[in-house]
């Protein structure tokens, strides 16, 4: 994370722009430290500000919504893709719930059988929403996790 700390604030500095620790985190967060989302997120801010010559503590939130409003009909396409049984199952995995085969989160999110659940959970992966790191589960696109806690599940 340091790595990428001093690339965004150099990237910046580079072109006149100044960013402080708080939109440097805005960045990393909402790109969950994906080197790719964080270059992506870090252009489109870069891009939106570099008319007014400064970064705002309020710009990284409108660029993310100016982002999600650009993704809207892949993002919707794909949650089209979508059992209602898979909502489900994204849906827990947007609140963060850590085990998804939990008996907790399957009762809080109506989640029937673990076998149910592990067939979802393949059938997001082969749409490509969700990925394995290691043994986790983690959606493929931060953004479109963002899209579905905030604008279609919010």
């Amino acid at each position: 994370e340091p790595i990428m700390r001093d690339f965004i604030s150099e990237r910046f500095e580079e072109a006149g722009l100044q960013v402080n620790d708080q939109i440097i985190d805005r960045i990393l967060t909402a790109s969950e430290n994906i080197p790719y989302y964080v270059q992506f997120f870090s252009a489109e801010l870069f891009s939106a500000c570099s008319y007014s010559g400064h970064v705002s503590e309020e710009d990284p939130n409108r660029v993310m919504e100016m982002i999600l409003d650009r993704q809207t009909d892949y993002y919707t396409e794909l949650i089209e893709q979508t059992s209602t049984y898979q909502k489900s199952v994204l849906r827990a995995l947007c609140e963060g719930e850590g085990e998804i085969y939990s008996k907790s989160t399957s009762d809080q999110f109506a989640l029937s059988s673990s076998s149910s659940t592990q067939t979802a959970m393949q059938a997001l992966i082969r749409l490509g929403v969700i990925e394995k790191q290691g043994s986790n589960l983690e959606f493929s696109d931060p953004f479109f996790k963002q899209y579905l806690k905030t604008r279609y599940f919010g």
